[in-house]
């Protein structure tokens, strides 16, 4: 909800700082947004992403059979690859 929030409120802070700007900087305004937005949701989603994998006791969990996941991931990737080929296919023609 935070890094909702957060975009929200930039995107406005944004807007702002460009039309009081005249439009005369808006390629570096942009820049440095973007550039703002890209580290401070990478932090915020890694933090998230670290907090919850401590309070699930997901790192303490072992995977038993690691052969059969590599050869189930494997599997899934192909399916997953095969349907969007066809998928691309179907909507060019």
């Amino acid at each position: 909800m935070a890094l909702f929030c957060y975009t929200l409120i930039s995107n406005v802070i944004v807007f702002v700082i460009v039309s009081l700007d005249n439009y005369k900087h808006v390629q570096d305004i942009l820049i440095c947004y973007m550039s703002i937005n890209i580290l401070f949701l990478t932090y915020g989603i890694c933090g998230y992403v670290l907090i919850a994998t401590r309070r699930r006791h997901l790192l303490e969990n072992e995977v038993l059979d690691i052969q059969i996941q590599k050869l189930r991931l494997k599997f899934l990737a192909t399916r997953q690859g095969i349907f969007l080929d066809y998928s691309s296919i179907y909507l060019m023609y």
